[in-house]
């Protein structure tokens, strides 16, 4: 999909010349991905780093849906796009960052390969969630009451999500399919010998300027005290509630069995067996 949102024909991939037009445009651009699996609290997170004016807006800029639009208002082709981005989408010292996820960077790595295009320049972050039932339980509640985040809540669509059936089939399904994408993004990360720095939900939302704080150091920038003093909450709220918990204790009641197995599928860097 990320191909027909750039315009580009099935084989083609960024030339060696491309590459090095690209390269020219972020010369002085310190970059960095967070590379995330749905419901692990990247919008949360997104919001807390562009409050801190030095770690740019770590969006989805290659998301095709966003690709998408962004050509329909005008014509570009991938080594554009990258240049403008790069140059665009900085904070003014000169940090840029993207969140990604895996079905984003394997179609980007089919037209440009990220760590070829940064020569290995990017710092990675790995976002997850420790618990994986509750994620589960979230991005299917999501999908069906369409209510993914807080900014969206009000009567009608409280109503939408209280009204959600549970599932217990399909909530294996969505387990099953996190521990995939964990699965693809740890071959990945290991192949390329990337070294990402862990990210969790769970320490995220209970702590947000310490998220901050370890990626302001391992990008190597001072956080400002204006942001390190603000009282300001971020803008994204939790939207769990007493259907996410109810939910969580008749799943794990009835699927303890696949529950076992699960653990055993996903990914042994990820968490303790205890936080699934």
């Amino acid at each position: 999909m990320l191909r027909k949102a750039f315009g580009v024909e099935s084989g083609y991939t960024v030339s060696e010349d491309e590459l090095n037009d690209i390269r020219a445009a972020f010369r002085a651009i310190t970059p960095y991905f967070i590379l995330f699996t749905a419901r692990s609290g990247s919008t949360f997170l997104t919001h807390e780093l562009q409050r801190t004016q030095v770690l740019s807006i770590p969006h989805e800029w290659f998301n095709w849906d966003y690709v998408k639009t962004q050509r329909s208002a005008r014509n570009f082709s991938v080594p554009q796009y990258l240049g403008e981005l790069f140059e665009s989408k900085k904070s003014e010292n000169g940090v840029f960052g993207a969140e990604i996820t895996w079905g984003q960077l394997h179609a980007m790595n089919s037209i440009v390969p990220v760590q070829r295009l940064f020569q290995r320049k990017a710092r990675w972050f790995f976002l997850r969630r420790r618990n994986l039932v509750m994620q589960a339980i979230s991005n299917y509640i999501a999908d069906q009451s369409q209510i993914f985040h807080s900014y969206q809540m009000n009567a009608d669509a409280q109503e939408k999500v209280s009204s959600v059936p549970y599932d217990g089939e399909a909530l294996k399904k969505y387990v099953q399919g996190f521990i995939t994408q964990e699965t693809s993004c740890v071959n990945w990360l290991t192949v390329t010998g990337v070294t990402p720095v862990n990210l969790y939900y769970e320490d995220i939302v209970a702590d947000p300027k310490s998220a901050s704080r370890l990626i302001s150091n391992v990008m190597g920038v001072w956080l400002p005290k204006e942001y390190i003093d603000s009282q300001i909450d971020n803008p994204i709220k939790r939207i769990s509630g007493d259907l996410n918990a109810t939910f969580e204790e008749q799943f794990r009641h009835e699927q303890g069995s696949f529950l076992e197995q699960a653990l055993r599928d996903r990914p042994a860097v990820l968490v303790p067996a205890s936080t699934i």
